[in-house]
């Protein structure tokens, strides 16, 4: 009797203690389970939004520049545009075609070529061809695809060097009088480093940052009114910004998330600060043109109003040497 007594006390105070431990066992292996699943949420999400376990051999991009309008508006016609001086070099493009192959998982040969307006005396000419081929470096590449973050695509961060070159594609320029068939020309080398981003099937976006260097041909009457001599020809440097989005279309694409899931929806956001990254911020030897922009918006309580206050600056410095 006094052998099950013991037993039974014995029994009585290890149990509490089997069963605390066991409970501690049993909350950590929740929280690691929470833990990776929410983490593995946002990996796919990622995924699903910028496709980046779908693997891209090749692609084909429909591009209109972020700041196109910016330039189609009247009142921003003349901007950037010093005076009288280099008209000619006032060029935008209006619709940029490309196309971008895989060489190696972390390789690949960009090539664009684009149609370009200059604009003189207030009015737009669509007579400039861009040509460009630029090899791509994805450097993150090799050890996300090891990591498992993303397969061989061309949506990643990406280094390259640009050659790219500009001319007027009519031999007799008309609106700038010039009777010798040479109009305005030019030749970029640069550096240049990127994030590249394809948006869920078919969109895409494309922020870089380039340096180097540019050789330009073009009518010294258009520098400056009243010399005689007809073409004048320069190097310089430059550092600029460019953003690019449109249409991106190839062969594979994976299935994406629900918008809400995307876009936030339920995310119970009360303000917002934006940085407009479309307009496009040159420095170069010649001149400098600093456009930016930047605003907050708050929501008015709980109705669906809000305000937005929005601070722009914009900073030109032209050289005329």
């Amino acid at each position: 009797m006094k052998k099950l007594v013991s037993l039974l006390l014995l029994w009585m105070c290890v149990h509490p203690l089997l069963a605390q431990d066991s409970t501690l066992v049993v909350q950590f292996s929740t929280e690691i389970d929470t833990l990776i699943r929410s983490r593995k949420r946002l990996l796919d999400t990622y995924g699903d939004v910028f496709q980046t376990q779908v693997p891209v051999r090749s692609v084909f991009k429909i591009m209109v520049p972020f700041g196109l309008p910016k330039y189609l508006v009247p009142a921003q016609l003349n901007v950037p545009k010093a005076f009288h001086m280099n008209a000619a070099r006032q060029i935008t493009d209006i619709l940029r075609l490309g196309y971008e192959r895989k060489i190696r998982a972390d390789w690949s040969i960009n090539a664009e070529v684009a149609i370009a307006q200059s604009e003189a005396s207030s009015v737009l000419y669509p007579y400039n061809v861009r040509l460009l081929v630029q090899p791509r470096w994805y450097y993150r590449m090799g050890q996300r695809i090891q990591e498992g973050k993303s397969v061989a695509n061309v949506s990643d961060n990406y280094l390259g060097v640009s050659l790219e070159t500009t001319w007027n594609v009519l031999a007799d320029d008309v609106w700038l009088n010039n009777t010798q068939g040479l109009g305005f020309a030019s030749q970029e080398l640069s550096l240049v480093y990127g994030l590249q981003r394809r948006f869920q099937k078919h969109g895409f976006a494309d922020f870089s940052i380039r340096a180097g260097v540019i050789h330009e041909r073009f009518p010294r009457d258009v520098l400056y009114q009243g010399f005689d001599t007809p073409f004048e020809k320069q190097w310089s440097w430059f550092i600029e910004t460019r953003t690019l989005g449109g249409f991106a279309l190839t062969r594979n694409s994976q299935t994406t998330s629900s918008q809400c899931e995307i876009l936030n929806c339920f995310e119970p956001v009360r303000s917002l600060l934006k940085v407009d990254l479309n307009n496009p911020i040159r420095l170069s030897s010649t001149g400098h043109n600093v456009r930016g922009s930047m605003a907050y918006e708050r929501k008015l309580g709980k109705s669906p109003f809000s305000i937005q206050a929005e601070l722009s600056v914009h900073a030109r410095l032209f050289s005329r040497n």
